[in-house]
C-alpha cells in the first residue's frame, strides 16, 4: 500500500466502502427477513419526492450518494429517476458550494487561492472535482476557493451525472435478475473510472 499513489489509495478507498454498503445491505436483509424486491417496493412506496429530498440532505451531511444510485432507478425507473436527478443534482450541487462559499471561504481568503483569479481555472476545478474525496467534501472546497459558478456546474453536474448512470442501470437490472442490464450498467462504471483516471493523468501538470 506505501507505494501506491494517493490518487489510488482514495480509489480503493471509495471501493471498499462502496462494498461495505452493500455487505451492510445485505446482512440487513439476512437479519430482517426482507428481499430485494420488498425493500425497493417500500422505498417506492414513500414517493419519488421524498427519496429527492433525502438524495439533496444528506449527502451534505457526508452520507455516500451511490445507494442512491443503486436503488433509484429500482423503486422508480431508470428513465424517471434519471430526469429527477437532473433536478436533484442541480440542488445538491448548488447548496453544497454556497454553504462552502459562505462559510469556509474566510479559510482560503488569500489572492492565491481565489480559483477565479486562476489563468487555467477550469483545469482546476476539474482537478479538484476528479480528486479524492466525497462530492459535497469537493463543493465545499470549490466553494471555499470562489470557482466561479458557471464553470463549476458546468464541469460537476456532467460528471456526477456521468457517475451516476452506470450504477442507475445496475441497480434496476440486478432487482430485476436481468444479466445483461448489470454487466451493461458495470461496464459503464468501468468505463466511467478509466476515463476519470486518464483525466487526472493528463491534467497532473496543473496540481
Amino acid at each position: 500500500m506505501q507505494h501506491l499513489s494517493k490518487e489510488t489509495k482514495w480509489s480503493l478507498a471509495g471501493f471498499l466502502m462502496l462494498v461495505c454498503i452493500i455487505i451492510g445491505m445485505f446482512l440487513y436483509m439476512r437479519v430482517t427477513g426482507h428481499d430485494a424486491e420488498t425493500m425497493v417496493e417500500q422505498i417506492g412506496e414513500a414517493g419519488l419526492l421524498m427519496f429527492m429530498i433525502a438524495m439533496v440532505v444528506l449527502p451534505l451531511a457526508g452520507f455516500p450518494v451511490t445507494p442512491f444510485y443503486v436503488i433509484g432507478g429500482a423503486a422508480f425507473g431508470n428513465v424517471e429517476f434519471v430526469l429527477a436527478l437532473t433536478l436533484t443534482q442541480s440542488f445538491n450541487l448548488a447548496i453544497a458550494y454556497l454553504l462552502g462559499r459562505w462559510v469556509l471561504a474566510p479559510l482560503f481568503s488569500k489572492p492565491k487561492w481565489d480559483l477565479g483569479r486562476k489563468r487555467h481555472c477550469w483545469a482546476y476545478v476539474l482537478l479538484i472535482r476528479i480528486g479524492p474525496g466525497t462530492i459535497n467534501m469537493k463543493d465545499y472546497l470549490l466553494g471555499a476557493l470562489r470557482a466561479p459558478f458557471g464553470k463549476y456546474m458546468a464541469i460537476s453536474w456532467p460528471l456526477c451525472m456521468g457517475y451516476a448512470v452506470g450504477f442507475i442501470i445496475f441497480g434496476d437490472a440486478a432487482v430485476e435478475r436481468n444479466l445483461p442490464g448489470v454487466v451493461t450498467g458495470i461496464v459503464l462504471v468501468g468505463l466511467f473510472s478509466i476515463t476519470v483516471y486518464l483525466l487526472r493523468r493528463r491534467f497532473r501538470m496543473f496540481s
